[in-house]
């Protein structure tokens, strides 16, 4: 992924994690939620294994990931049954990272607080709060330094459309001008994503395409996770300005790839193809994104005995 080093860094450290890690939406039946054991992602680089993260739920909810190098990150759930927290360990149970979450009375996201326990290398405070105005969605970003001095200031603007799904960001204070992103749906799935502002290095526009021949339906883990404002908590939750990779998964479809070009340049940026793998009785056992020299894959294991009743 040609991304620039200032917009991944802004993102890590703003999430207060690494990408292994980080919570992602899937393509599973409500059937086969309650069922699900584990999931483990394996990522590959010039057909070199880089990483390997397990991650293992109960009764749907993300409960505990951990990677092949020791770290691992623990999820606790409020009487809500949202997320209202994540511990991330180093390896040796070294508690590094708390981030925390808070919600208004309709369930959206209003806080995501990360503090560093022993992690000011790669984390430093950081607080986002939203606060919601009709069609409109206010995000104020504070970025602290290891004394809590603040250090960083930054309004991000977002508005939702008619059915309430976030369709525009815009950063508005950056020292070189406005930046951001519009999304364009069809049936409340992303079709077009476009970048627009200063940054040329991200202008562009993004295609997803979706499977017509996958007739289950999809069920997001991330709604039990972030209850029924699921879509714009996951949005809220993974970053400042939009980013492309978050709506390609805020489908109830079976997203099959999207194409990302530059408009500036007019070239590819990025194509990702994703296939899907299910056994004989229908459940999702393997997905596979394949980009360029980039591999990922994902496979499930699931508990066949449990009782629905």
């Amino acid at each position: 992924m040609k991304t620039s080093t200032y917009f991944i860094l802004i993102l890590l450290i703003a999430a207060g994690c690494s990408e292994d890690n980080a919570i992602d939406e899937e393509s599973i039946t409500e059937d086969d939620i309650a069922q699900l054991i584990s999931r483990t992602i394996t990522f590959y680089q010039d057909d070199i294994l880089k990483t390997t993260t397990k991650q293992f739920f109960v009764d749907g909810k993300l409960s505990k990931s951990e990677s092949s190098s020791g770290d691992y990150n623990l999820y606790t759930y409020g009487d809500s049954g949202r997320l209202e927290k994540i511990d991330y360990y180093a390896e040796g149970d070294e508690l590094q990272t708390i981030i925390e979450y808070a919600y208004d009375a309709q369930g959206r996201m209003i806080t995501r607080l990360a503090t560093p326990i022993s992690d000011f290398e790669n984390t430093v405070p950081f607080e986002r709060t939203y606060s919601y105005d009709e069609n409109h969605i206010t995000g104020n970003l504070k970025f602290y330094d290891q004394n809590y001095n603040l250090v960083i200031l930054d309004t991000i603007t977002f508005n939702t459309n008619s059915v309430g799904l976030i369709s525009k960001s815009e950063k508005l204070d950056d020292f070189q001008g406005p930046w951001g992103a519009e999304i364009t749906y069809q049936n409340e799935s992303p079709r077009l994503f476009e970048y627009y502002g200063w940054r040329t290095d991200f202008e562009g526009i993004v295609e997803y395409s979706y499977s017509e021949d996958i007739n289950v339906g999809v069920y997001p883990i991330a709604k039990l996770m972030f209850g029924e404002n699921w879509r714009n908590n996951m949005v809220l939750n993974d970053g400042s300005v939009l980013y492309h990779t978050t709506f390609g998964i805020l489908s109830n479809q079976y997203l099959t790839g999207y194409t990302y070009w530059n408009t500036e340049q007019t070239e590819i940026k990025e194509t990702v193809t994703i296939d899907y793998e299910f056994d004989t009785s229908g459940k999702l056992i393997r997905k596979i994104y394949y980009e360029e020299n980039l591999f990922m894959g994902r496979t499930y294991k699931y508990d066949t005995t449990y009782d629905y009743n």
